[in-house]
């Protein structure tokens, strides 16, 4: 599963607003991120608070996903409600990031090294180091020989002897007020003892060469100061791979009908497949995205725009939303969704209040 990792600077004084916006994710945001994770084929997420640095403050992302191409930040048009939330509140609130456009910062993987017994790791972190620009070259042919070069054996032994147990490494270019970084990720049983092996270099031949080519000559900062740097860990979420697969019908229904009744236009047209096809009361027949949804727009504007999910009927391959307009009708809508996406839509006859 590819792994990928990124660093963005966010705004002066805004650790307390940022660290109270990552905690209400898992607890009133839940659903709602989960739904957008899986909707770009995130499985794992991880936010870092890096503070007290010599780079600017920043905040560290960790993804595992399955197509990187799809792996991206929510900006641009069609976005659910938590999605704008996240591209005006978090993006451009507490980071200063322009959304429109947006693509995320360029991330080069130098090195990933997993030893065995990962799922008996206690801890993790992760750490950004600032580089030179001048000194990116120096720092790709310094990983080259940690990979593949004269450090390979000593580079086992150290993560062996501090018990790390999975040791990830990006180059990340540099970006408007944000130097190039060296991102680094540890997976281990006791990352303040692998700190101490960098801190204290004795005889470990892999821990001197790194305070010396890389501490020293290229980034300017001792062990010392990095390993008092605060790096908080703001936010751990995992979702299931197979939710991703098979979209849950209830998410789907309530992300549709949701969109609908608040005219959402963006987003119904998300959840439409190709090939959809929309029913009317009467009998006709509207075919594609386009034509669909003109349909479902004309339908809202008809009922005055007035209208709320009452409940939804959850069937194996179905959802049934039973909408209330002003005038206190029911007008069932079922969906069709053998997959993650819209096939079918129905328009059922409307029902007294």
């Amino acid at each position: 599963m590819p792994r990928f990792a990124f660093a963005l600077p966010f705004l002066p004084h805004m650790e307390t607003t940022w660290r109270s916006m990552a905690a209400e994710i898992p607890v009133r945001r839940s659903s709602e991120h989960r739904a957008h994770l899986l909707d770009r084929g995130i499985f794992k997420e991880r936010w870092w608070m890096q503070t007290g640095a010599g780079s600017p403050p920043l905040t560290l992302t960790l993804w595992d996903c399955d197509d990187l191409s799809k792996a991206v930040l929510p900006t641009g048009e069609g976005l659910t409600t938590h999605e704008r939330w996240i591209a005006t509140e978090i993006l451009e609130g507490v980071h200063g990031v322009n959304t429109t456009p947006y693509v995320l910062p360029e991330c080069e993987l130098l090195s990933g090294t997993t030893t065995q017994a990962t799922a008996t790791a206690g801890t993790q972190t992760m750490f950004a180091l600032p580089v030179p620009p001048e000194g990116m070259a120096a720092v790709r042919a310094l990983i080259a020989r940690i990979e593949h070069g004269d450090l390979v054996e000593a580079h086992r032994r150290f993560l062996a002897d501090a018990s790390i147990r999975e040791e990830w490494i990006w180059l990340q270019a540099p970006q408007r007020g944000c130097p190039p970084l060296l991102l680094v990720h540890w997976i281990g049983d006791d990352l303040d003892d692998a700190w101490q092996r960098l801190t204290y270099v004795g005889s470990d031949p892999y821990a001197r060469v790194l305070h010396e080519a890389l501490f020293t000559r290229l980034i300017g900062i001792s062990p010392e100061k990095v390993a008092g740097w605060e790096i908080e860990q703001l936010l751990a979420m995992h979702v299931r791979r197979s939710d991703a697969h098979s979209q849950s019908r209830r998410r789907l229904g309530t992300r549709l009908f949701g969109a609908l009744t608040n005219g959402e236009w963006a987003v119904v047209r998300r959840l439409l497949s190709p090939d959809v096809t929309l029913v009317a009361a009467d009998g006709t027949r509207q075919n594609g995205p386009d034509e669909v949804l003109a349909a479902l727009t004309a339908l809202a504007d008809r009922t005055g725009g007035d209208l709320d999910v009452d409940d939804l009927l959850i069937g194996e391959r179905h959802v049934i939303g039973l909408l209330r307009d002003g005038a206190d009708a029911v007008l069932p809508v079922m969906i069709l969704a053998p997959e993650a996406a819209i096939t079918e839509v129905r328009v059922l006859p409307n029902q007294p209040g």
